[in-house]
């Protein structure tokens, strides 16, 4: 059940192997014997604490990438600025 999360969710395989999980799942519940529902029970509880890690990274690098253009933003705007700024000094000395 495990080789689920090694396989990319744009392979074609991937439904396929989906589907074999969810069938194995349902019949591991649907059987009733406790031993198979633990291993539903471990599974799903990898696989759950797997997506959190796996979104928490993606947070953490769009956290990243969105500081790096609020910095970049930032000295753009400050150059920006101190340009406007020269031009007007220019304007008031120069009359250009």
């Amino acid at each position: 059940m495990s080789i689920i999360n090694d396989i990319p969710v744009s392979s074609r395989k991937y439904e396929m192997v989906r589907n074999l999980v969810e069938n194995l799942i349902d019949e591991n519940l649907w059987e009733g014997c406790e031993s198979q529902r633990k291993v539903n029970q471990s599974v799903l509880s990898v696989a759950f604490a797997r997506t959190l890690c796996l979104l928490e990274k993606a947070m953490s690098e769009q956290e990243r990438e969105q500081t790096a253009e609020n910095v970049f933003n930032q000295i753009c705007d400050f150059r920006i600025f101190k340009s406007k700024q020269k031009n007007s000094r220019n304007t008031r000395l120069y009359g250009v």
